[in-house]
């Protein structure tokens, strides 16, 4: 018998960081929306272990959204919840991350050694006369220069008595930046203390931001050259001095009222003439979606000009394309910079000339021999863009670079031509496939989501084996509502959305000659005008799909975030029903007790497991699954329950991938309408009893007929890590 599904008070099988993370990107996802979120109540539904770290997030996450729109204050927050008192109480000044991996200052108040400070105040021979901005160091004051009777930018850390660590770093800053002079590099007056007060006096640019310029979008591609030109050779300047910048990022970019750039905010400055190791090997310093892979990884010994090279790429980027690079959480991002590459900036905005977008690329390389060698390379090129000059980052003829390669070496020359033959091979195979395509009576597919909006991608299933016919996806996604040309079949189909949701369904195509739609989700379908075919809408699965699910790897050689994402339990009766909104599945008579697995036919199974924002198990899948589920079964401390309970469990993998010897419950006379359950076999599943003692054979299976009901018949619930529409991101489900 299988134990009882857990209550909804009982310990969330997620760890307690993953726990945490899914709530905060609940509550995140609704105060993005504009949503009014009760923080003391949103708290209460947690793990009383977890509750002070789970309000102390909230609470960060609360104020950081709400600082962007207007001044908040601590008395507001205490008045709202007065039952947080305490918490509120330790919030003094906190940073945080914002969509775009950049730290921004949460809240109004700050540390308490700079909380008297006002218009009129005199710092040394500076006299305050604005507050205009706040950062991660300390706060930005214009203030007027009582002896040479001009404006100033006047920065001051956060706090008098600072770590000798954070004092030297913020007078560094004033060192290292002293040494320029530059027309694209914000000058540096003066550098000092005035009893315990620290201060950096700098020229004042009367504007904005770069970063505040582009909150309305990407900029004209004319603009875009000339500013990315001129901050190169501004850097190219600091390089030359020993001064590398570490910290690009578009708010690190004023702008005069001319729209002249300025690089200013050199906190973070790495000056090679300083013999001093102010960032120890591993530590992390810099924003995370304009920072370098080397920096991500915490690889300081290997920082140097090509690092901001890639931070001025990632600026380049998010100017043409009016989005970084990277986004996400803190840890979503540094994950994307070391791993994967960024769309290409022409794929999000196709005005963007191809010139530009290598330019850009090349600045963004992972590896740092791959960039420009020195800003000044990067500013060359950019020059020459604006000139129509041909860029030397483009590549070489193919003919040319090949016979280069034969004089060079002569043995490599042969790997060439035979990479070049399987690419042209591959290439024609390509094409006669979309011929074979129509040839096969292709049509028209009207594509939709709910909401609309999302990138679709349709992957063919090969009817017999189950395999992923990636080599016939189409290039590039769909975005619903949109239409697409495709062979009758059936498609395993991933949508995703802006909002970084994602769903993956199954659906069918019919032939021409198919005149009724099927009765479940992913068989229906409706003829619309002129012989469209439209397929029931995709809908976007709440953000707290994810709730109570346990991560198995993949062990691919995918990304390192490669897991599967599968339910504690099988699926109980009382889950199907609430899926369905009360409504009966079956033969309501067969029904067991709410909480026993629910016993459905395969496609009864897909229709539910979607419904839930999920999808079935492949047959590989749930191997990986039951060999962790084993190697725990003592003490049940993988948290994945049921697997040797000797039931059968529904996979997406026809009887045509089978392999050695397998069960099947009648001759089968079409494999596409058989699916390969696995847990129990022939014997066990036809005597309808429970076992005295569990099977614990992994191996076990039976082939079924997909309409098949049976008592010790049940389906358990998966999900993809991560959205997957590239060729790429479908291997680890290909490797069968």
């Amino acid at each position: 018998m299988l134990p009882p599904q857990p209550a909804s008070d009982s310990p969330n099988p997620l760890s307690d960081d993953d726990w945490v993370d899914v709530r905060c990107d609940e509550c995140e996802t609704r105060l993005r929306r504009g949503e009014s979120v009760d923080l003391y109540k949103f708290a209460q539904q947690c793990d009383p272990r977890l509750h002070d770290r789970l309000v102390h997030e909230l609470l960060v996450l609360d104020i950081d959204y709400a600082s962007r729109l207007r001044t908040v204050t601590r008395d507001e927050y205490l008045a709202r919840y007065p039952q947080l008192r305490q918490q509120i109480e330790a919030l003094d000044f906190h940073i945080g991350i914002d969509s775009k991996g950049a730290e921004q200052p949460t809240a109004s108040w700050v540390a308490p050694a700079i909380e008297g400070l006002v218009k009129g105040r005199d710092i040394a021979h500076y006299r305050l006369v604005r507050k205009v901005g706040e950062g991660a160091m300390g706060q930005v004051w214009q203030a007027h220069d009582l002896r040479l009777d001009r404006t100033v930018a006047l920065k001051l850390p956060n706090a008098i008595d600072m770590s000798p660590d954070v004092r030297q770093r913020f007078l560094r800053e004033g060192q290292a930046a002293s040494q320029l002079r530059h027309p694209n590099l914000v000058t540096v007056h003066a550098v000092g203390r005035d009893g315990p007060y620290a201060y950096i006096a700098t020229e004042f640019i009367e504007g904005g931001d770069l970063g505040r310029e582009l909150k309305a979008g990407p900029l004209p591609v004319k603009r875009v050259v000339e500013l990315a030109a001129a901050l190169a050779e501004a850097l190219h300047h600091a390089h030359q001095h020993g001064v590398v910048h570490r910290d690009l990022k578009p708010a690190n970019i004023l702008l005069d009222l001319d729209g002249v750039p300025r690089i200013t905010d050199f906190g973070l400055a790495k000056w090679e003439r300083d013999a001093s190791a102010l960032t120890a090997h591993g530590q992390l310093l810099g924003t995370p979606a304009y920072m370098a892979p080397e920096q991500a990884l915490g690889k300081t010994s290997e920082i140097d000009c090509r690092t901001d090279v890639y931070g001025l790429g990632a600026i380049l980027y998010e100017a043409l394309t009016g989005q970084p690079p990277h986004s996400g959480d803190r840890a979503a991002v540094l994950l994307s910079v070391i791993h994967i590459d960024p769309p290409m900036p022409r794929r999000l905005r196709r005005s963007v000339p191809r010139d530009l977008d290598t330019i850009c690329r090349k600045a963004l390389q992972k590896r740092p021999e791959g960039r420009y060698a020195t800003s000044q390379e990067l500013a060359v090129d950019l020059r020459r863009f604006q000139r129509g000059e041909m860029i030397l980052a483009r590549r070489a003829n193919p003919l040319r670079r090949l016979l280069q390669t034969v004089q060079r070496r002569p043995a490599a020359a042969v790997v060439v031509l035979l990479a070049t033959l399987l690419a042209v091979t591959a290439l024609a195979f390509r094409e006669l496939q979309l011929q074979n395509r129509e040839l096969r009576g292709a049509r028209e597919v009207a594509i939709l989501t709910a909401p609309p909006g999302a990138q679709v991608a349709f992957v063919p299933i090969e009817e017999t084996t189950g395999r992923l016919l990636v080599e016939e996806m189409s290039s590039k996604p769909i975005e619903a509502p949109g239409n697409a040309r495709l062979t009758p079949g059936d498609y395993l189909v991933a949508a995703r959305w802006n909002d970084g949701r994602f769903h993956e369904v199954f659906r069918r195509v019919p032939a021409k000659s198919v005149d009724a739609p099927g009765q479940f989700r992913h068989t229906r379908w409706l003829i619309r005008e002129n012989n469209v075919i439209e397929l029931p809408p995709i809908e976007a699965p709440p953000n707290q799909v994810v709730e109570g699910m346990l991560r198995v790897p993949t062990e691919s050689d995918g990304p390192v975030d490669d897991f599967i994402l599968v339910d504690p339990y099988p699926t109980t009766f009382a889950q199907a029903l609430a899926l369905r909104q009360g409504r009966p599945f079956g033969d309501p008579r067969s029904h067991g007790a709410p909480n026993s697995p629910a016993t459905v036919s395969y496609d009864q199974a897909v229709e539910l497991a979607e419904r839930a924002g999920k999808r079935l198990p492949t047959e590989r899948e749930w191997e990986l699954i039951s060999r962790r589920s084993k190697s725990n079964e003592g003490a049940h401390s993988s948290g994945i329950k049921g697997l040797f309970a000797g039931l059968a469990e529904w996979t997406t993998t026809p009887a045509g991938a089978a392999t050695g010897t397998r069960t099947l419950t009648n001759s089968v006379a079409s494999l596409s309408d058989t699916r390969i359950a696995r847990g129990a076999d022939r014997d066990r599943l036809d005597s309808g009893i429970e076992p005295d003692e569990p099977s614990r054979n992994a191996m076990a299976s039976v082939v079924l007929w997909r309409h098949e009901v049976r008592p010790r018949l049940v389906f358990r619930c998966v999900r993809s890590s991560r959205p997957r529409l590239d060729t790429d991101d479908f291997r680890f489900l290909t490797e069968q």
